[in-house]
């Protein structure tokens, strides 16, 4: 089973005129097979940073990203990413949009499809296979996405925001469908999102970040989204006291802590 190791990372960029921004300070994390971590914090605290690195998108200043002990230098098929916009191509049906990733790993078409239907059926869009993405409500796309990183195989999800711009009711639906896939694949997964009461959720190892520069204050063990595999309604968890308690001490330590968050409500 595999696991990421991120020791002692450090990423600073040049802004214009020369001057050099620390983004991230010293992060060190580990997720384990079977986790689902979830980084949270104030904007401009480095998360999406922090997840590109992963991804390989961009490389850190000092300190080593490793997956099963290999150091991360580039994108790699081991690590699927699902952004907060869907990036399909619009040119391609529903089914070829899965199959992309296949395609280009020089898979056959009939392979390609028994896959591909396989993880459509997983996200429960198996009737959709021939629609164009045109036709697909924002939440369906996102369910296109996530069949089309998973369709590879990966050792591990990144998935950065990626129902931010979802209705409530859509999103919430999401949460389980995730949650239902990591139960079925058992793919480690790292999320990215500033929704507390979807960090606290999904979680089974909860990330609190602080900024200028980035780097992690507390990280929360959490087994809310266990509950939910073991036959829990989220809006039973969601409305549990012990979720809100943990809820509302995230909110706090964000509130007493981020000058940002308590200037911008006292506005």
């Amino acid at each position: 089973m595999s696991t990421l190791t991120v020791n002692q990372v450090t990423a600073s960029f040049t802004r214009a005129g020369g001057e050099q921004r620390t983004v991230l300070r010293d992060i060190s994390v580990t997720i384990l097979p079977q986790e689902i971590v979830v980084i949270v914090g104030p904007s401009g605290c480095g998360k999406t940073t922090l997840l590109n690195l992963v991804a390989g998108f961009e490389q850190p200043t000092s300190g080593d990203i490793l997956l099963n002990g290999k150091q991360v230098s580039g994108p790699g098929p081991d690590r699927g990413v699902i952004f907060q916009q869907h990036t399909l191509l619009p040119w391609l049906t529903v089914g070829e949009n899965v199959e992309f990733g296949l395609k280009l790993q020089g898979i056959s078409p009939a392979s390609r499809a028994v896959t591909s239907a396989e993880y459509l059926n997983l996200v429960g869009l198996s009737q959709y296979v021939d629609c164009q993405v045109w036709n697909l409500s924002g939440g369906m796309k996102q369910r296109v996405s996530l069949a089309r990183a998973l369709v590879t195989n990966p050792q591990i999800l990144l998935m950065d925001e990626p129902f931010g711009a979802l209705d409530a009711f859509t999103k919430e639906q999401m949460q389980t469908l995730v949650l239902n896939i990591w139960h079925a694949t058992h793919k480690q997964i790292l999320l990215v999102t500033h929704d507390i009461e979807e960090a606290v959720f999904l979680a089974t190892k909860l990330i609190l970040m602080k900024a200028n520069p980035g780097q992690i204050a507390q990280v929360i063990p959490l087994d809310f989204g266990k509950r939910h595999i073991s036959g829990e309604s989220a809006r039973s968890i969601k409305s549990d006291p012990d979720f809100i308690k943990v809820r509302e001490a995230v909110l706090a330590y964000f509130f007493e802590n981020d000058p940002g968050v308590s200037n911008a409500v006292a506005a």
